[in-house]
């Protein structure tokens, strides 16, 4: 394996929480948030954009337990 090929397998692909980056749940606008801006609203619709969906570890629990019992 040549040096440019480990170079390109070494490196982890970018993410949108890592650029920076956060969605509009109700417009779906991807924009840029400052690096404390917990309270930052959606430039196109004013909705509040947050960078993971506020309760993603309970809803996710909540899924799979349902997912379990069906």
């Amino acid at each position: 394996m040549g040096e440019k090929e480990r170079d390109s397998v070494s490196r982890a692909p970018a993410t949108a929480a890592s650029l920076g980056l956060v969605v509009c749940h109700a417009c779906g606008l991807l924009s840029r948030a400052g690096p404390h801006d917990h309270d930052a609203c959606c430039p196109r619709c004013g909705a509040r954009v947050h960078r993971r969906k506020p309760d993603s570890i309970s809803r996710t629990w909540a899924l799979l337990i349902a997912a379990i019992v069906l």
